[in-house]
């Protein structure tokens, strides 16, 4: 396999390239890796006081022509209102047609961190769609408790309900 990649820095922007081959049942050592596939990416990122956010569009083809084969594309965004509050989203869409099926999806997140003299609290709310009628949604608090150095501690809450467009739907 072979995996190239390139950045440049144009003033608060980072441009991110690259380009991939990696062969069917490549691995690293015992390990699997992403393989059967080959293709390129670019990435967008911007970082400036309260602002933060990222794009990025890939091409993917699958080598054997059994895998995926389409495009990919996520953004993401994130305001710190003040040193306690910062909220922000995600965007993300994959677009595979091939001659037997439409394997488009769309996810989406929102979110909001709140800084608390007993920790940070997390309110996420995710939701998914594709073309198989899988529509799942979910609503997470996550709490990271305020602990001594090198301790840590979290509780997290949810609810949700997961679709896979072809079993009964679960909450």
């Amino acid at each position: 396999g072979a995996w190239i990649d390139a950045r440049a820095d144009r003033g608060r922007f980072t441009h991110r390239y690259g380009a991939f081959h990696l062969e069917p049942e490549l691995a690293w050592g015992a390990w699997p890796i992403n393989n059967d596939v080959r293709g390129g990416y670019y990435r967008l990122d911007f970082n400036r006081a309260r602002w933060s956010w990222n794009a990025g569009i890939d091409r993917i083809d699958s080598i054997s022509g059994n895998g995926f084969d389409g495009w990919y594309g996520n953004s993401f965004l994130r305001y710190q209102a003040s040193a306690r509050l910062g909220y922000g989203g995600g965007l993300s869409a994959r677009d595979s047609r091939s001659d037997s099926a439409d394997d488009s999806a769309q996810a989406l997140q929102l979110f909001l961190d709140a800084q608390s003299r007993w920790g940070q609290t997390r309110l996420q709310y995710d939701r998914t769609h594709d073309q198989r009628n899988a529509d799942s949604w979910q609503v997470l608090v996550d709490h990271a408790l305020r602990m001594r150095e090198g301790s840590r501690l979290s509780l997290s809450a949810g609810i949700g309900e997961l679709a896979n467009g072809q079993l009964r739907t679960s909450r």
